[in-house]
């Protein structure tokens, strides 16, 4: 800590490093805190910095990490280059930094120093005055589903009649299927990581790929379905204490080859959705990517922010004339599913 002065980033090359001070000011998002970003740091080692500016009791920080990106992501075609980001290396749709109003000229200032390509990922809005250092674009519109004062029966009997017979059907398909809660999560195994591992490559928005030790030691709720000797799939969830209770679906897994069959992955989402009221939770946040399914169970979309930026000028000029190519260009489309 010695040399930190008032408007300057001070870099730390592991979280056991990290400060007290460090939680001050990411203390809504469970995703920063020291603790878990020490479990990432063991299951998912890829370079991570950690960047801090105390100013009287204020706090601003951030997390960057190296990763070899495809930079079409969003879009058409394929490049992958070596890209430093700014955000979790998990893959979930939480912003890697918390900077105040006040430190966006240092921000920015020590943006300048980091060299090669730089993306920053899941801003929520308000968009940060980051031009003209990054150019914006927009990365997956995050999930959420409002679930205050209802039950399960109540958020089906809210809905209009074409959707909650669909739903029911659906339901219907998986009464026969036992759900079992993993007691330890050392007791995640390869069957279950398989599971993952389908959904991974499935995937059109492919990002950090997790170890199996990920699912074993982070700290969520695993729950797996079965059919008798076949699996179905898992969802890991974990409740958000941090402000209003939050329900969060961080990955699942599932045997693509039963889907149909079973309607898993609807009700692997029912199943997060109906745990989420159980534990008293004011919404559920069901992630980025599958919209369309989300958004019939009531989801509301909520814009995600990325920026880019160069440190070469000529590369940096291309980034800001085509942002619109590394950016998720599908419109917002939320559903009328309750009456």
């Amino acid at each position: 800590m010695s040399g930190m002065n008032e408007s300057t980033f001070v870099k730390f090359s592991t979280a056991h490093d990290l400060p007290p001070s460090w939680d001050e000011g990411c203390r809504d998002n469970p995703f920063l805190c020291r603790t878990r970003l020490r479990i990432l740091e063991q299951a998912n080692p890829c370079g991570q910095r950690y960047y801090l500016l105390e100013k009287e009791k204020r706090v601003s920080l951030f997390l960057s990490y190296q990763h070899r990106l495809d930079i079409f992501t969003y879009g058409k075609g394929s490049l992958r280059l070596p890209v430093t980001i700014i955000g979790l290396p998990c893959s979930v749709s939480w912003p890697g930094m918390h900077i105040q109003q006040q430190d966006i000229k240092p921000f920015r200032q020590t943006l300048k120093q980091i060299p090669g390509a730089l993306l920053i990922l899941n801003e929520k809005e308000p968009a940060l005055p980051l031009a003209p250092t990054c150019a914006q674009g927009l990365t997956l519109p995050n999930c959420e589903l409002d679930i205050r004062g209802l039950d399960f029966s109540s958020y089906l009997g809210k809905m209009r009649s074409h959707y909650r017979y669909k739903l029911r059907s659906s339901m219907k398909r998986f009464e026969q299927v036992k759900t079992t809660a993993l007691t330890n999560n050392k007791e995640f195994d390869s069957r279950l990581y398989r599971l993952y591992e389908q959904v991974y490559e499935r995937s059109d928005f492919k990002l950090e790929k997790l170890p199996l030790s990920f699912f074993q030691d982070f700290p969520a709720t695993i729950s797996f379905f079965s059919a008798g000797d076949k699996l179905l799939g898992f969802t890991q969830t974990m409740l958000n204490n941090q402000g209003n209770q939050e329900q969060i679906f961080l990955f699942g897994g599932l045997a693509y080859e039963l889907n149909q069959q079973y309607q898993t992955y609807i009700n692997m989402l029912l199943h997060v959705v109906r745990s989420g009221m159980e534990l008293g939770a004011d919404r559920v946040n069901l992630g980025q990517t599958a919209e369309d399914v989300k958004t019939r169970l009531g989801c509301t979309l909520h814009r995600r922010s990325l920026y880019a930026r160069h440190a070469h000028p000529l590369f940096n000029l291309l980034i800001r004339k085509g942002i619109n190519l590394l950016s998720y260009t599908a419109p917002l489309a939320d559903r009328h599913v309750f009456k």
